[in-house]
C-alpha cells in the first residue's frame, strides 16, 4: 500500500482467506474470532474492551449482528464467511483481498456478499480472487485473469476471446443455477 515495504504495508491489509474444513471442537465463539482480526503489535497493550467493541459493530455491518455468542462450528458457509470478513476488517485495512470467498455459500448469499463488498470498496481497494466470473462480473469494476501471467483487462467485461487467450482454450460459460449459455463459444 502507498509503495510501502511488505513489512510495512501489512498492517493496511485485510485477508480473507478461503474457507477450509476446520476442527468443529474448536471452542471459539463469533466475537473471539473477529477480535483475533484486531491483534498484532504489543500483546500487552491490547484492550479487550475496546476489541470486543469494535467486533461488535463490525457483525452488524456484516449483517451478522445477533451471532455473537455462537460457536464457529454452529455457523453456516454465509455465517461464517461474513464472520470472517468482519475479521478481516478489524485493522481497518486500505486493501482488502478475498479468496473464493463465496466458494461454499448459496447463490443469495454469495449475491448479497457481493452487495457488501460494493458498500465497502467505497472506502478501500478490493482484489477478489474466484472462479466466478458471473458472480464476480456483476460486482467489479475491473477484471483481470491469471493463468501463469496476469493478464489486466481495464474493464468488468469479458469477450469470448479474452477469457480463450488467457487460457489457452476454447471455452463455453455456463451460468450457475437455471443452467443457460453465458457465452456461446464455437470449438473450431
Amino acid at each position: 500500500c502507498n509503495g510501502d515495504p511488505i513489512h510495512k504495508a501489512r498492517k493496511h491489509i485485510g485477508y480473507l482467506p478461503q474457507f477450509r474444513a476446520f476442527s468443529r471442537a474448536f471452542p471459539v465463539d463469533v466475537t473471539q474470532v473477529v477480535m483475533m482480526g484486531g491483534l498484532g503489535g504489543n500483546p500487552f497493550m491490547r484492550r479487550d474492551a475496546e476489541l470486543r467493541e469494535k467486533a461488535q459493530e463490525l457483525l452488524k455491518l456484516v449483517h451478522a449482528d445477533g451471532l455473537e455468542d455462537r460457536t464457529i462450528s454452529a455457523l453456516s458457509g454465509g455465517q461464517l464467511q461474513r464472520v470472517l470478513l468482519a475479521r478481516a476488517l478489524m485493522k481497518d485495512p486500505k486493501l482488502l483481498i478475498l479468496d473464493e470467498p463465496t466458494c461454499n455459500v448459496d447463490q443469495p448469499t454469495g449475491e448479497h456478499f457481493f452487495e457488501l463488498l460494493e458498500e465497502l470498496n467505497k472506502k478501500m481497494a478490493i482484489i477478489v480472487v474466484s472462479h466466478d466470473l458471473g458472480a464476480v462480473s456483476k460486482s467489479a469494476k475491473t477484471i483481470g485473469c491469471l493463468n501463469k501471467t496476469l493478464t489486466y483487462h481495464h474493464s468488468k467485461t469479458l469477450s469470448k476471446s479474452d477469457i480463450e487467450s488467457a487460457y489457452c482454450c476454447h471455452i463455453d460459460l455456463i451460468a450457475h443455477g437455471h443452467p443457460h449459455r453465458v457465452l456461446d463459444c464455437d470449438h473450431d
